[in-house]
């Protein structure tokens, strides 16, 4: 470029070189370098890219076939999307006090959801607007499933099957449509795993995993389950020149970024014990103390019948994976899928220890990438040469190869078509919004009403004053919440409400005292719609009619 002096006696130019970030049409190069760099890298794993396609297709369709019907509304998710409103619209963590159950994140995302698509509305039953969010982690998540698969070395043909495992499991039907902490935690988590096994080594990509394991942890503390598989991974890749460093670096953002949660507690006054607020201290001794289902091997105990929910729904899956933990172990590739699988299994074989129906959630991905991973371990196994007994070898290795894969694939195909066409034409949620529908007609937005938490967003979109309308839990368990039955107008019994009221005795005095005006049932749920008898003598009511 050349430049020239103001005009004078001594005028002169002078040839000036310009860095090339600052010329003219630098943008546009650049622009043109990043376009090439991204179909280079498009050519580069086109089939992988195919194959993707292929598998996860299907999973979203199956998904997203009947979710806002199947499964029935579930409490947990109620939970959620009530705080997610709270978050949306009052501008608070919960529509009640806070009590540090979970950790925030997860229904703050929905709420961020909720500015983009319009989960609450006077048209749209919040939980099944929700449930779009889950099934868009849920296609994200199935995608990392098959690139985690492949970073551990597993064919194309195996990681799109760990795919199909992973989605289309009658397990993952039921769990994985639901509007969960643990599904949007196993979004962050996978994503974490994937990051861990970047093939460069990358100190970011190491960076990056510590904030996404962060953030599934203060999604779902539970997660923090997963820690040691990550760290082993990280410390078994890295370069050893790097190894240290890459581990701080990996520690030092984990632990920084989780720790904003008892950060955020200590700022607000909340992090110890106070006799007139919640705090987080209190919160994690409710979840250590909660009371247990009972040993896993104790005839009729409450994790057995657990177990027994699971094994019924899909005895594939976990059947065929969790025997394989003991090799995933032995091979040092695997190592971190069996400690993935390996210690949520072990923490569920504890005596007494609880374990929520969705803690099937976290397992699921690992046990879908176990089955594939060990079958191609045993293809190259076969591929060795072993001196003596080679063709023996050989023949073993693939033996095994095809029976680890075909073996589970044709007993689940025929078992898991017949479920899944089972779960896309129930209809289990018509019986919660017949309710909502027929309250928001014949009953006055005034009414008091205690509730189960599936529907509390619902009434309060279509007019229903936020105060009187009362989840039945907080009238026991919420010392902010203190109203006398004779107060309420109308009850709503779920079953999730019935299935509680043996250890709530002010939500069963309201029940007690209520008389059903309108019924709606499901084949597997049945919700009344009951008025509350006022204290009034007989004579009184015979006069008025």
């Amino acid at each position: 470029m050349t430049a020239q002096l103001p005009s004078g006696p001594h005028e002169a130019t002078i040839d000036v070189v310009l860095p090339s970030g600052l010329l003219p049409g630098t943008g546009t190069e650049r622009s043109s370098r990043a376009s090439g760099w991204l179909a280079a890298w498009i050519v580069a794993r086109k089939l992988d890219l195919v194959a993707l396609a292929a598998v996860v297709t299907p999973v979203a369709i199956a998904h997203a076939w009947g979710m806002t019907r199947y499964p029935a509304f579930f409490d947990d998710e109620g939970t959620y999307v009530s705080q997610a409103y709270a978050v949306d619209n009052l501008h608070v963590l919960a529509p009640y006090a806070y009590w540090y159950d979970h950790p925030p994140l997860g229904w703050l995302l929905l709420g961020a959801w909720a500015k983009l698509f319009p989960v609450f509305s006077a048209t749209l039953f919040a939980i099944a607007a929700a449930r779009m969010l889950i099934l868009l982690l849920l296609i994200v998540s199935s995608g990392l499933v098959y690139g985690i698969a492949r970073r551990l070395g597993v064919r194309r043909s195996l990681s799109g099957f760990a795919t199909l495992l992973f989605g289309l499991s009658p397990l993952a039907i039921h769990y994985q449509r639901m509007v969960l902490l643990d599904n949007i935690a196993v979004a962050w988590l996978l994503a974490a795993f994937f990051l861990a096994l970047t093939p460069r080594r990358r100190l970011a990509a190491y960076a990056a995993s510590a904030l996404c394991l962060a953030a599934a942890v203060l999604t779902k503390e539970t997660f923090l389950l997963f820690l040691p598989a990550i760290a082993y991974m990280i410390w078994t890749t890295c370069p050893a020149t790097t190894r240290r460093f890459a581990f701080a670096v990996f520690g030092a953002l984990f632990f920084c970024t989780a720790g904003f949660y008892p950060l955020f507690a200590a700022l607000r006054g909340e992090l110890l014990h106070g006799v007139h607020h919640t705090s987080l201290l209190d919160g994690i001794r409710f979840q250590l103390e909660r009371t247990g289902g009972g040993s896993i091997l104790a005839a009729g105990s409450g994790t057995q019948s657990l177990a027994d929910t699971w094994l019924d729904l899909d005895p594939i899956l976990l059947g065929f994976s969790i025997p394989l933990i003991p090799v995933l172990l032995a091979v040092r590739r695997l190592r971190p899928v069996g400690i993935a699988l390996a210690i949520p299994v072990a923490m569920a074989l504890r005596p007494g220890s609880y374990i929520p129906a969705m803690y099937v959630v976290g397992l699921l991905p690992f046990a879908a990438i176990a089955v594939p991973a060990v079958s191609e371990e045993a293809a190259k196994w076969s591929r060795r040469d072993h001196r003596r007994f080679a063709a023996a070898g050989k023949i073993a290795g693939a033996l095994a190869a095809v029976a680890l894969v075909a073996a589970p694939a044709a007993i689940a195909a025929p078992m898991w078509m017949k479920r899944d066409e089972q779960m896309f034409s129930t209809n289990d949620v018509s019986a919660d919004e017949r309710a909502v529908d027929w309250l928001a007609a014949h009953v006055s937005p005034d009414s008091t009403l205690l509730v189960d938490n599936t529907i509390w967003t619902d009434l309060v979109q279509r007019g229903f004053e936020r105060d009187r309308t009362v989840w039945f839990y907080k009238l026991d368990l919420d010392p902010a919440v203190r109203m006398p039955w004779w107060r309420f107008d109308y009850v709503v019994r779920s079953n999730i409400f019935a299935g509680n009221l043996y250890w709530l005795p002010q939500s069963r005095l309201v029940f007690d005292h209520s008389e059903p005006v309108a019924v709606f049932t499901t084949k597997h749920e049945r919700v009344e719609i009951r008025r509350v008898v006022q204290p009034q003598p007989a004579i009184h009511r015979y006069r008025a009619e």
